[in-house]
């Protein structure tokens, strides 16, 4: 009945979440513009989802897989499909980590407040309602089968027993498959041996974890190489030094652990404080950590799940705490989701503890864990809501944590989304403002004038984007682009030149259309040489950026020329006098007519 409740609870406080959308923040990258994903469950996707990272830098099949099961389950409902296996996993997790709790100790009031507060926390409100953040509840679902599998194989023994610890293997491969997230499991699993396992701390103890060590080291070689080979925004030490990275680790723990408690302005963003933290704020975190811990080591033989669910707090946190860092986010909410187990472990059997020893009755106790719970899910149903879509989000970030310029980009974006052009180009402005050499956000600013008929405007701003980028392949284009739109042909035919013939750079994003960029530039190229009655020019232009294999220049001359010929321009007489010259009385379907 208990374990009933925990799932109905859980999905009941998230319900509303399936009328959410996308947030455009990686989740049309994960889920709308992922062909593989939107094909459905198929072998070539499936080939794709085990060989590649999807170009987003991460290799992890498992997501992938569960995104195409929704396409394949969901279709034209994939969003709100999405959002449903979400709130299932999470309630999935909350009923798996009641029911290894309830096992393991035999405390099942306990247990069943320590998943109730971790189903209703409001941190965890991003993990479950931000599609693309799939991964965290996914991998925590094969984390806690793998732990439920182990513990499992201690109670057994002979061949059962090596067919749960093998079990237990391959989830903990399955997890590590979604994110690499539950790569601390088994250090977990030496603290819950400890307690509530009860075993001592012993070569055997660690010798049937080598095999988990094994996975976790192949898997963590796995993540560095793609990594190297894709991730972009990793901060070097130059940019961020080593003691200022230990310090914010430090004032992190500090902000996760108040907040656990206290989780009073939650954003979709928190920023990494360049500037460093106050020294002061960076003693009392070091001495609140140094305290909790101290508390916890002194009280170990009598209330061992003390140090066992710090421990599991701080090192399963470790490895997003800030000391790889990656982009612009000092701290996120979802990070906390495994965390929160040991915490949350901690904190119940601690207060159970005391009460037990105050004479404290059950229903008094149950009343109070009630209240929690309810205190938290309230908070966290609220919150949820600044989730429903892009603009709602960021702009409630704002207002709980200030302006920030990667903030303010994606609030742009979501404005521009919205068709909003006037207030996106505000909010591109306001990014510039704070990153003025931000390749993005100038060109952004640039599109919402253009949009806006402000095409002067446009143009100073491709041209300051020049003068920082001055072989970069969209500005080129996009400067060209606007030359033509205000008529100014002579200037934009040598600029798209560049393009045409490929002596640029091309950054990751032009890269992904370097054909399509080169077309676009060889076309608009020789419009403008038509232009300014340059048509041999033109039609060589057009030649190079559209010829294929078996197709003379002739021939694609020629249509090229019959293409203006239809256009408002086409009665130029130049243009006329090229068609009669070479392309009169030719079948243009056959590429031999023309040899």
């Amino acid at each position: 009945m208990i374990a009933y409740g925990l799932l109905l609870f859980s999905v009941l406080l998230y319900a509303k979440v399936t009328q959410f959308g996308l947030i455009n923040y990686d989740d049309h990258h994960y889920i709308t513009y992922n062909q593989s994903v939107q094909d459905g469950f198929t072998l070539k996707a499936l080939w794709r989802a085990l060989t590649s990272d999807m170009g987003l830098g991460h290799w992890m099949p498992a997501l992938w897989i569960s995104y195409m099961l929704d396409a394949e389950i969901y279709g034209e409902f994939l969003v709100q499909g999405a959002h449903l296996t979400n709130i299932l996993l999470h309630a999935a997790n909350v009923y798996l980590l009641y029911f290894w709790l309830q096992r393991a100790t035999g405390r099942t009031g306990w247990a069943a407040t320590a998943a109730l507060i971790f189903a209703a926390h409001p941190q965890h409100v991003e993990a479950v309602v931000w599609v693309t953040e799939r991964k965290e509840v996914l991998s925590a679902l094969f984390g806690l089968g793998s732990l439920l599998a182990y513990w499992r194989a201690h109670q057994e023994s002979g061949r059962s027993a090596r067919r749960w610890r093998l079990f237990s293997l391959g989830l903990f491969a399955f997890s590590l498959m979604s994110q690499p997230k539950w790569i601390t499991l088994p250090f977990l699993l030496v603290l819950v041996d400890l307690w509530p396992g009860g075993r001592p701390l012993s070569w055997a103890l660690l010798r049937d974890k080598i095999p988990f060590f094994g996975v976790m080291i192949l898997s963590a070689a796995v993540t560095l190489l793609v990594a190297t080979e894709t991730a972009t925004g990793l901060a070097s030490l130059e940019q961020i030094p080593l003691s200022m990275r230990l310090w914010h680790v430090t004032v992190s723990y500090k902000e996760y652990l108040l907040m656990a408690f206290y989780p009073a302005d939650l954003a979709g963003f928190y920023s990494y404080p360049m500037a460093g933290h106050p020294f002061s704020e960076r003693i009392a975190s070091a001495l609140l950590l140094l305290g909790v811990t101290g508390v916890a080591l002194w009280r170990w033989r009598v209330n061992p799940w003390l140090l066992v669910g710090w421990l599991w707090f701080l090192g399963s946190l470790f490895p997003v705490s800030g000391i790889a860092q990656i982009g612009a986010q000092g701290m996120a909410d979802r990070f906390t989701y495994l965390p929160h187990m040991g915490l949350f472990i901690a904190v119940v059997w601690q207060a159970g503890w005391w009460l037990s020893r105050w004479r404290v009755n059950l229903r008094a106790q149950a009343a109070i864990a009630l209240a929690a719970a309810l205190l938290y899910g309230a908070n966290a149903f609220v919150y949820m809501g600044q989730w429903r879509d892009s603009i709602t989000l960021w702009n409630s970030a704002i207002q709980a944590r200030g302006e920030h310029y990667f903030v303010n980009g994606l609030l742009a974006r979501a404005y521009w989304g919205e068709g909003d052009v006037v207030m996106a180009g505000k909010m591109f402005e306001k990014a510039l403002a704070e990153q003025p050499n931000d390749l993005q956000y100038r060109l952004g600013a640039a599109d919402m004038l253009l949009l806006q008929g402000r095409v002067l405007s446009a143009l100073s701003y491709l041209y300051d984007a020049q003068r920082v980028f001055p072989d970069n392949a969209r500005v080129l284009l996009r400067l060209g682009l606007t030359l033509m739109r205000n008529a100014q042909f002579a200037e934009a035919a040598p600029v798209l030149a560049q393009v045409r013939e490929g002596k640029v750079e091309w950054d990751p994003t032009a890269r992904l259309k370097q054909d399509g960029m080169i077309r676009e530039a060889a076309f608009n190229q020789a419009v403008a040489l038509v232009k300014l009655g340059r048509v041999d020019e033109a039609a060589e232009a057009f030649n190079i950026g559209f010829e294929e294999e078996r197709e003379s220049k002739q021939v694609s001359r020629c249509r090229f020329v019959d293409f203006l010929r239809q256009q408002p321009e086409g009665a130029a007489q130049s243009v006329q006098a090229t068609w009669t010259r070479w392309c009169a009385g030719r079948d243009l379907s056959d590429p031999a007519a023309a040899e």
